[in-house]
């Protein structure tokens, strides 16, 4: 199955300047982030029971996991354990392109999702 990711409505983004699209199936999910050039990042660390990669498409972004700080650039595939203390803390200033894929799937991330989310700050 081929994801036409201008089919799949943008999620609501407690960041200002990101668009989020997820999918989900049974046990993984993919979510689509863009980030608009200027984007200001809080650096707040946060942690789910969820394993996580994420791969940079364009532009280049800074993640924090644990106490470790990296900055990857497009193609580069960054891990985050599952329970580790991660976020996104910087991107281009031109703007950035990413994907995050999660096991298990975070259905807490589609849109028009009302329950309570996996992330804990």
């Amino acid at each position: 199955m081929l994801i036409d990711w201008t089919r799949i409505p943008a999620a609501d983004s407690a960041r200002q300047g990101l668009i989020r699209k997820t999918v989900c199936g049974e046990k993984m999910s993919a979510m689509k982030v863009v980030v608009a050039g200027g984007t200001r990042f809080d650096g707040r660390l946060h942690h789910h029971p969820h394993e996580q990669m994420l791969v940079v498409v364009s532009g280049r972004v800074s993640v924090q996991i644990d106490d470790t700080v990296l900055d990857a650039e497009p193609g580069e595939l960054v891990f985050f354990p599952s329970g580790s203390l991660h976020a996104v803390v910087g991107a281009d200033p031109q703007g950035a392109c990413y994907y995050e894929l999660s096991a298990p799937a975070r259905t807490d991330q589609l849109p028009g999702w009302v329950a309570a989310s996996a992330l804990r700050y």
